[in-house]
């Protein structure tokens, strides 16, 4: 298996986690949850991609592709996913027409599952040049919001308590398992400890909350 940016535990750890930045972004946004990661025990891929000008189609084949070959190591037992903003749709479009055996739990980090007002306002002067922008845009029928909800997974979720870029209540899935909120803005999600605990745990437990 040939990829790049794998941190690979030298224990030889069984659980794989991907790690995804949103829109307009660097795989530098989620170093700091790398090494706590990594520090616990786990494999990591911090996926980094061009996030401007390629519609969110076009980046979940890609890391559907990854995926597919982690899925197929043996030497792995389970995935797992931690998302940034469109890093969380990315997954989320990339998990709908191929249903991994070894997927195990997600948490997303300030997803616009109902899309922004930013990207909204942004996509009008700036659509043309950043697909995305129009995906991600919070009206009705916008490629976020006709996105089916993924079945059977457990997903956590953290939104930033004062987030400008992603309302609370767009961050909300049906599908979801728990949902917290964390002080901050949206961008500083990914470098606090408090969100790397809360990650640790839910992909150990299933809740963000230490299990007793």
């Amino acid at each position: 298996m040939k990829m790049q940016n794998l941190d690979r535990d030298p224990n030889g750890a069984e659980e794989f986690v991907f790690l995804l930045h949103g829109l307009a972004a660097h795989r530098i946004v989620m170093a700091r949850l790398t090494s706590h990661l990594k520090r616990c025990g786990y494999t990591v891929k911090n996926w980094g991609y061009p996030s401007i000008r390629s519609p969110i189609r076009d980046h979940a084949e890609s890391l559907r592709n990854d995926v597919r070959q982690v899925a197929e190591d043996p030497s792995v037992s389970r995935i797992h996913f931690v998302t940034h903003s469109m890093g969380s749709i990315i997954t989320r479009c990339a998990l709908l027409d191929e249903r991994f055996s070894k997927l195990a739990r997600i948490v997303m980090l300030g997803p616009p599952n109902h899309g922004s007002h930013v990207a909204r306002t942004l996509s009008g002067p700036l659509g043309w040049f950043c697909p995305p922008l129009r995906e991600l845009s919070d009206v009705e029928g916008s490629f976020v919001n006709r996105l089916n909800e993924p079945e059977d997974l457990e997903i956590g979720v953290i939104a930033a308590g004062a987030d400008l870029m992603v309302p609370r209540e767009s961050t909300y899935l049906s599908c979801q398992r728990e949902h917290i909120v964390i002080p901050g803005h949206h961008g500083v999600l990914p470098w606090k400890q408090e969100t790397a605990v809360c990650v640790e745990n839910f992909l150990r437990s299933g809740a963000f909350s230490q299990q007793a």
